[in-house]
């Protein structure tokens, strides 16, 4: 299943497996949205790479997950 909401992600905050969405798209997601962790989203990276992430922890500012392998 294609996640239907995406968000961008700086490469920086792209390690190894997990991502780190910044204190905007966390705000957006969190306040917005009202996903809630386990929820499959799409990333994209600014430089032509997208990923399927999943939501594993909210805090008030950051987003944390890993990207999910095919």
């Amino acid at each position: 299943m294609i996640p239907t909401h995406t968000f961008f992600v700086n490469p920086k905050n792209l390690k190894g497996n997990t991502f780190m969405l910044d204190k905007n798209e966390s705000h957006h997601l969190k306040n917005v949205l009202r996903l809630k962790t386990e929820t499959k989203i799409s990333l994209i990276n600014g430089i032509g790479i997208a990923y399927i992430g999943i939501i594993k922890k909210i805090n008030e500012d950051i987003t944390y997950g890993i990207i999910e392998k095919e």
